[in-house]
């Protein structure tokens, strides 16, 4: 350095520095980069109010000079180009640097970040309705922070969306739930609606969450009466909205999702507010939210609680959402939760509290993330000049709306197309009727007589994943195994509440048995015994093993002796029998035998026993077991060899198989529930191998074989046969699905006028639907109706049915009074009409006869004025005002001449006519009443 390098950039901003001994660590403001090429020059100025002494630091001599500087006493110094001194002690320095290096514990946040669904996160979902720019900044909590951007370009047409694929069980009714993203006609700004909500609406709900606080004293909780009264504020971000479905619209309903009901059902004083805002998240209360609820009474009850709002509310679809709502009752009792589903931010702030200002008060109990679940009924801005067509339109209600009901007798795809001009945008949409579900199985059979290893292998094709099993032995997997012989049922049930059924036979094939056959030696020490063996059942392909080493099936040239065989099938079951060829002379020696096997009641219980005859006694027992006995007892399941041989030295072997006791097989076909609580489920059982006859006991205490009228639930059965044996079974009878009911209503616009509308959504049961309305409609969308109370029952295939009750109000009717002011003088215009404008939905507009639009019309002459009011839903009336005015004033008179010149007795008298009575008079010589006497001769003068 021999000067001033030009062109620095500051990184600290000016400050006042405590320094003490040792390194001193300054943390710039605004980082910089280092390229590892570069030589670095560091500038560090400062200037005092007053001079001390100097801090020493260390340096280190460089070779070159490396430091330029200026010390002066002057403000300035750090603008200044003097240079006082160059040297080549060289500070000492610690730099922290920053390695670009992937890894690490990085935090992330996206601005802005009211439309990103997850601003925390590394990778996100945007909804930008205008080309937008996203700026990420990321910290590795370190102090070394990174940042870039992302622009997004945004289309400045429309989008069309015609909603998610669903599958349905049967044929049903379901609506067709398109949306357009017209992004460059936004016309919607948050606040209170001003005129009526328009078009089809839909509901729209954010959190699925299964969480529940269990227990009625914990909070957040909307309808929390632990204490009486309780203040929550909602932050919903715009994104999230945005992904669930939800557009700029005016919102009319807003539903909350209880899960039990703990305490009262009456919540008084209950008011909801709502408000548009850029926070992300809630650490205050939000001011200024428009109140969309006044406060009043509500009842309650377990489920969905829908409430409508007395003010409609704008959103813009793309601001965050904060949803107030605040009650106060008298009394206390529990709190009845509500599900939520948990936020990464703080999305919750509530008060709660036994005094009257709780939805007024500006304290906090606490902030939460577990955000209530909501449902919002929106009614989507309708684009300008933008037509929408479904086709197919077989089926639908109306294709030309966003929303039709369609009425799908298979499996259909529908294509929404939105046009306006000449730019088109498609989407379409696939109702799945039937599920299609499609069971294939895989079974492995026992692969010998009297074991239980077989299994089922199952998969699911089509549908809607994940699949629930339910099979006839209790299982609910979709692989079962240790399966003994029997026939196997499963029903499948997918998410979409579709099932299929199938059934499958487990075979298991014939015992393998053996019978052997000998023929003794005929002469003393010959070799011409023969031993024929023949095997039955098994899988085939029997290879036979000698306890000689032989492998044929059958054996000649034998000397005497006892020799046993083991056949082995294809399958590997293998049976083994002895026989024994008899030395010359053994002919008559013979055995009897007879065999018990175990039951299942005693495993242990098993016997053998043999008998001799012939030959030469005594007779000896040899057992494989080692007993010696001509009977054996206390057996298990296995294999015996017993050898008999008499005095002479004849001998005789018999083999015995002792198989484990066979067990029953218990199988159950469910029928299950078919309308809420009518207690109709149903299970049929059938019991395959065991011994007849068997004992039934089911968990519900019933003997009987098959259970019937029952209702859902978990059902266990042991059957137990004669030998003792037992088996399981269980089975699940599902509740009925209830029939549910939401409806989109819009009332009469007008008093007396016919266009309301309810149309009727049902989920739930098992479709199609029958509707019978109380006038005898029988249609699921209504339109011409006057005001009123609606009563629909709804029937499904099973039969069962509920009844929905709605009311259309219509508002008030428009009335029209008023003061009339008449002219005061015949010709005169000061006549005015004051009018009363009363009813309808303000705000009103005016036309009168005249042409005028004031509400009041003034300077009026005499004549016929018609007005006619309009109100915010185009409804009007007429009415017309009569302003009269006065007949002309004339007047006639009597004069009565003096009696004789200069007596002063004439009189003059005035009668009037027309005008407004009463009169008044003033005369030339003062005198105020129409008759004036004691008169001269002369001119006289009145008004």
């Amino acid at each position: 350095l021999t000067g001033w390098e030009q062109g620095t950039v500051p990184v600290y901003a000016r400050a006042s520095q405590q320094i003490t001994t040792g390194w001193n660590t300054f943390t710039l403001d605004q980082q910089w980069n280092w390229d590892g090429q570069s030589n670095i020059i560091v500038e560090i100025c400062f200037t005092n109010n007053s001079y001390t002494a100097n801090n020493p630091v260390y340096y280190t001599q460089t070779p070159f000079n490396s430091v330029v500087y200026f010390r002066n006493d002057n403000v300035n110094v750090c603008s200044s180009q003097n240079v006082t001194g160059i040297s080549n002690k060289r500070p000492n320095v610690r730099f922290t640097l920053c390695e670009n290096q992937a890894g690490g514990n990085y935090t992330y946040a996206w601005n802005p970040d009211n439309i990103i669904e997850d601003p925390d996160s590394s990778t996100t979902k945007a909804y930008p309705l205008t080309t937008t720019t996203f700026l990420v900044s990321v910290d590795d909590g370190q102090g070394c922070t990174g940042s870039d951007y992302v622009t997004v370009e945004v289309d400045q047409g429309f989008v069309v969306d015609a909603g998610r694929d669903t599958s349905l069980c049967v044929p049903a009714t379901v609506q067709l739930k398109g949306k357009v993203f017209d992004n460059g006609n936004q016309s919607v700004t948050c606040g209170l609606s001003t005129s009526p909500a328009q078009g089809t609406s839909h509901d729209v709900t954010l959190g699925n969450g299964s969480g529940l606080l269990n227990s009625s004293t914990a909070y957040p909780a909307i309808f929390g009466n632990f204490y009486k009264g309780a203040r929550h504020q909602i932050l919903y971000r715009a994104g999230e909205l945005v992904n669930s479905g939800m557009q700029a619209g005016t919102i009319s309903r807003i539903a909350f999702h209880i899960g039990s009901i703990n305490g009262t059902t009456t919540y008084n004083n209950f008011s909801m507010k709502i408000g548009c805002t850029s926070n992300n998240q809630l650490t205050n209360w939000e001011q200024g939210l428009e109140t969309v609820i006044n406060p009043r009474t509500v009842q309650v009850s377990h489920g969905w609680n829908v409430f409508t709002l007395d003010n409609n509310y704008n959103w813009d679809g793309q601001s965050n959402l904060i949803v107030e709502v605040c009650f106060f009752n008298n009394n206390y009792t529990a709190n009845s939760p509500n599900y939520f589903t948990v936020t990464p931010y703080p999305s919750v702030v509530y008060y709660r509290a036994d005094n009257q200002s709780v939805c007024n008060s500006q304290a906090i109990t606490q902030t939460s993330d577990k955000r209530p679940d909501i449902r919002f009924t929106v009614h989507d801005v309708a684009p300008p000049q933008l037509s929408v067509s479904w086709a197919p339109a077989t089926g639908l209600d109306n294709p030309f709306v966003l929303n039709p009901w369609a009425n799908p007798q298979q499996t259909t795809t529908y294509v929404l197309t939105a046009q306006r001009g000449t730019c088109v945008a498609t989407d379409s949409v696939t109702i799945t009727i039937g599920g299609n579900l499609q069971l294939t199985a895989s079974i492995t059979d026992i692969q010998c007589a009297g074991a239980q290893d077989a299994a089922i292998q199952l998969t699911v094709g089509g549908g809607t994943p994940p699949y629930a099993f339910s099979w006839s032995n209790g299982m609910t997997t979709g692989t079962i195994s240790a399966l003994a012989p029997g026939n196997y049922t499963v029903t499948v049930t997918d998410a979409a509440g579709c099932s299929a059924s199938g059934s499958y036979q487990v075979h298991e094939p014939m015992p393998l048995q053996m019978s052997l056959t000998s023929s003794d030696v005929t002469t003393v020490n010959g070799n011409d015994g023969s031993i024929l063996v023949q095997v039955s059942g098994g899988a085939g392909g029997v290879q036979y093993l000698w306890s000689d080493g032989a492998t044929v099936q059958n054996r000649t040239g034998l000397q005497a002796g006892t020799y046993c065989v083991t056949a082995i099938d294809a399958n590997q079951c293998s049976v083994t029998g002895c026989a024994t060829v008899n030395a010359h002379g053994c002919q008559n020696f013979q055995v009897r035998d007879s065999v018990h096997p175990p039951a299942c009641g005693n495993p242990a219980g098993g016997w053998i026993g043999v008998s001799a005859r012939g030959g030469t006694p005594p007779y000896a027992f040899h057992w494989s077991n080692g007993m010696a006995d001509s009977v054996l007892h206390s057996l298990s399941a296995g294999s015996y060899t017993v050898t008999i041989s008499d005095a002479a030295g004849c001998t005789v072997t018999r083999h015995f198989t002792l198989n484990a006791p066979g067990r029953p097989v218990v199988n159950g076909v469910v029928q299950h529930e078919t309308c809420p609580g009518l207690h109709d489920g149903a299970i049929t059982i059938t019991v395959q191998n065991g011994v007849a006859p068997y004992l039934y006991n089911w968990s519900n205490g019933s003997t009987d074989k098959d259970l019937t009228a029952v209702p859902a639930g978990l059902y266990s059965l042991t059957v137990t046969d004669a030998a003792g044996c037992t088996a399981t079974y269980s089975a699940t009878i599902q509740p009925a699905s209830p029939i549910r009911i939401s409806a989109a209503t819009i009332d009469p616009s007008c008093y007396g006028s016919n266009d309301g509308e309810i149309e009727l959504q049902v989920t739930g049961g098992v479709g199609p639907y029958d509707f019978q309305w109380s006038d005898g409609n029988t249609s699921m969308i209504r339109n011409g109706l006057a005001a009123g109370t609606y009563i629909c029952t709804i029937t499904d295939a099973n039969g069962c049915s509920t009844t929905f009750t709605d009311t259309l109000t219509q508002p008030r009717a428009v009335r029209i009074t008023g003061t009339v002011g008449h002219p005061k003088c015949h010709g005169d215009q000061d006549g005015f009409i004051d009018a009363t404008l009363l009813g309808g939905i303000p705000p009103f507009t005016c036309q009168w006869s005249t042409g005028d639009t004031s509400e009041d019309l003034t300077g009026l002459a005499a004549g016929t004025y018609s007005l006619t009011v309009t109100d915010n839903h185009q409804c009007s009336a007429s009415w017309t005002f009569r302003v009269n005015q006065p007949q002309p004033l004339t007047y006639g008179s009597t004069a009565v001449p003096e009696t004789t010149p200069g007596s002063g007795d004439g009189s003059l008298t005035i009668q009037p006519a027309g005008g407004t009575y009463p009169y008044s008079y003033l005369w030339s010589t003062g005198a105020t009443t129409n008759i004036i006497q004691n008169l001269s001769a002369g001119n006289y003068c009145f008004t």
